[in-house]
């Protein structure tokens, strides 16, 4: 019988098809004899299976009756896996199996089914011989050959792991190449945590749970991996899930359960004697390893030991090397920094001699960032800009939303930070517009934000760039402050100066206006005055930026302007001002005189009357120019008349006094706002915020006490200025 160069599983093939041409057997399988295993393997071309037969001793290897009946006793062969044999023997009615023998080793069961023509004894066992002989050459000749290319794997790996200090690329290479030596689906590397004293996964293949990895740590003595490691030798089980020689960790055996994992072994890699790491190998299905496969992995755990060591060193030589190039990149980054901010300080107290400004200093920012700068205060409005306008606009809008948080991610942050952290550089996130890196920058002062400046940089390779911003903003900070504390003098001499002009009357002319001139004020362009009350900080800018005022201040609870001849208008815009601040009970005067008047400290006394009156009342305007209602200042500019008006209002609005039915409130203010709203019942409940129907009912009440219809004009005019006297009166 000749084979040549055929494999093990062709030369099963070619003995079960001769012999079945021979005995005229419905059916042949050969099965060989995995020596290395102990196990009886038939390969049909579509699935592999396996008998477990471990001869006692070498004598029963010889004996044809113990595996022939063992592969029968276990319904292994293809096509009897629901038949039961009827004895433990060899042979039966419809199947007989003989055990291939060469030179005292079994090399295989020949199994027969079904009655054939009858063959001489003589030439069935001379079959029986040569296909003995031949099995058992192939698969000496293919021991010999799988060893001779272990033995070249295990070099080649050698080489490539000892040529290679990159400790993934070491674990990856070893793990695949060990896996497919072995034959086996999983190998993994477990390394120890000194710290935990736990083994813990360092590297593996072949693993299908995500969660595998993470999860098994063992420690030393529990497992077979702490068991292995413990005793400092190779250890294994057949079947790990079944074996009662290990401590149990549930977390792992859940694990495994998982995974499938069923035989494992585990190789401890030590080099000279100090324990490296632990290579595992784990197959799905019960197996035995062989005595040959166990030195193939020891062989290779001392080659794999070496090379993780050899690994680790250069690791942690690299890490350190890295470390000590990170701190002289970082230590050269913060001289560049260092001196980016020197010449930041220099250019900036430069612009600050000079005084150059707020406009200077952002000026300088845009410069150096290579973008648009918006500057905001502490009310996230903005006071300061330079660059490309659309730039700017849309820098600012970014800004503003930013600012509110509910606009666009992406701005960095640049705050201040020890001077140990990391540059600005390596701990930001990029982020902005067009591709740009947009930073803000806080604007403090003694602990106090006095606002922010954002910058859209286009020069994002500089250097230090968030410090040179943070060295910005505190020369914008001392100039806020420097303006402000000139606002704060210019605001005190102001409201001394209207305390002057006002408040004394004693002054000399001539000082004031020396004073005044200090303020960059000319009190002879003073044409008239005009009184807000109540006083309000909102509103008191709104009102100073009106193109007529020189000067405003406040003054005993109001505020007090003072005007240019330039007024025509200013009481429209005036009452515009007061409406947007949303000021329901305030109200303005203006005055008929202005600096040098002889009346006007009359006048003054009179307007500050009269704007209470203004601003309590319910007339539609809120300003009240005196130079157009000049009888109010006939019949309240004397103060030893108040009894006399007082009289004339209460004959007046005497019915409507004397009605007792507890509106009276009601009925006056619905009387004086009727008549102010021209007699419309609509607008006099719109004012009033009531139901038309009920300015209905008190208008009729009212014309019924008075016994009037309001029609009489010299009436109205009466029962106005009653309401008007009896408001500032009461």
């Amino acid at each position: 019988m000749l084979v040549g160069d055929a494999t093990v599983a062709e030369a099963c093939s070619m003995i079960a098809g001769e012999a079945q041409a021979l005995t005229g057997a419905a059916a042949a399988h050969m099965w060989r004899y995995a020596r290395a295993s102990g196990e009886l393997v038939l390969e049909t071309g579509v699935e592999r299976r396996r008998v477990s037969w471990v001869p006692e001793s070498t004598e029963n290897a010889k004996s044809t009756e113990t595996a022939s009946s063992v592969l029968l006793a276990q319904h292994m062969h293809p096509d009897l896996s629901e038949r039961t044999p009827r004895t433990n023997t060899n042979t039966n009615a419809d199947v007989s199996a003989v055990d291939l023998v060469a030179a005292g080793d079994l090399a295989g069961v020949l199994v027969l089914e079904g009655a054939g023509s009858a063959v001489s004894e003589s030439d069935f066992e001379e079959f029986l011989l040569n296909a003995s002989a031949a099995l058992s050459n192939v698969i000496t000749l293919e021991e010999a050959r799988t060893e001779q290319q272990q033995l070249a794997t295990v070099a080649k790996l050698a080489l490539e792991l000892s040529s290679n200090l990159d400790i993934e690329f070491v674990l990856s290479t070893m793990l695949n190449q060990i896996r497919d030596l072995a034959g086996v689906p999983i190998a993994y590397i477990m390394m120890l945590d000194q710290s935990s004293s736990q083994l813990f996964m360092r590297a593996s293949v072949g693993l299908t749970d995500p969660e595998y990895y993470g999860k098994v740590r063992l420690k030393l003595g529990v497992g077979l991996g702490g068991k292995a490691v413990e005793i400092g030798q190779i250890y294994y089980t057949d079947d790990y899930l079944t074996d009662e020689r290990f401590i149990r960790d549930s977390d792992v055996d859940d694990a495994d359960l998982r995974e499938g994992i069923r035989s494992v072994i585990g190789v401890p890699m030590l080099v000279e004697d100090q324990f490296v790491g632990l290579l595992c190998l784990a197959d799905r299905e019960v197996r035995t390893f062989s005595d040959s496969i166990l030195d193939l992995l020891e062989r290779l755990a001392q080659h794999a030991g070496r090379a993780v060591q050899n690994a680790s060193l250069y690791e942690r030589g690299t890490s350190a090397l890295s470390e000590v190039q990170r701190d002289s990149d970082e230590a050269q980054h913060r001289i560049l920094v260092l001196m980016r901010q020197i010449e930041a300080r220099r250019a900036l107290n430069e612009i600050m001699l000079r005084d150059g400004g707020l406009d200077g200093l952002l000026a300088w920012l845009r410069q150096v960032a290579g973008g648009a700068i918006v500057a905001l205060d502490e009310h996230h409005a903005p006071f300061g800009s330079q660059g490309d306008p659309d730039r700017v606009a849309e820098l600012q809008e970014f800004a503003f939303a930013r600012a509110h948080h509910r606009g666009p991610e992406g701005a960095e942050k640049h705050s201040r930070r020890p001077r140990s952290a990391a540059p600005p550089g390596r701990e930001k996130r990029s982020g902005g517009m067009d591709g740009r890196r947009i930073m803000s920058v806080p604007i403090t002062a003694a602990g106090v934000v006095l606002g922010s400046i954002w910058c859209n940089a286009a020069n994002t390779d500089v250097d230090g760039l968030g410090e040179v911003l943070e060295e910005g903003a505190n020369a914008v900070a001392l100039e806020l402050l420097r303006e402000r504390s000139v606002a704060e003098v210019a605001e005190r001499l102001g409201r001394e100066l209207i305390v002057e002009i006002f408040g004394r009357g004693e002054s000399d002319a001539e000082v004031l206006e020396r004073r005044a001139r200090g303020l960059g004020i000319e009190l002879n362009t003073m044409a008239r005055f005009c009184i807000v009350w109540p006083y309000a900080r909102d509103s008191e800018s709104a009102v100073a930026a009106l193109a007529p005022c020189i000067l405003a201040s406040e003054f005993r609870g109001a505020l007090v302007v003072l005007l240019t001849d330039a007024y025509e208008g200013f009481a429209d815009t005036l009452e515009g001002v007061l409406e947007a601040a949303s000021a329901r009970e305030s109200g303005a005067v203006i005055s008929t005189v202005g600096w040098r008047s002889p009346h006007l400290a009359t006048e003054f006394a009179l307007a500050e009357r009269l704007v209470k009156v203004a601003a309590g009342s319910s007339r539609q305007k809120r300003v009240l120019d005196l130079d157009r209602a000049r009888v109010l200042g006939l019949l309240l500019g004397s103060v030893d008349g108040m009894e006399t008006l007082d009289s004339f209002a209460e004959m007046a609005l005497g019915p409507i006094l004397r009605h007792a039915s507890g509106d009276l409130g009601e009925l006056v203010t619905t009387l004086e706002t009727y008549l102010a709203c021209r007699q419309s019942p609509q607008k006099t409940a719109e004012q009033l915020y009531v139901h038309v129907n009920t300015v209905y009912y008190r208008v009729n009440l009212i014309k019924k006490l008075l016994e009037s219809d309001l029609s009489d004009p010299l009436q109205v005019l009466d029962l106005q200025i009653a309401c008007l006297i009896r408001r500032f009166l009461k």
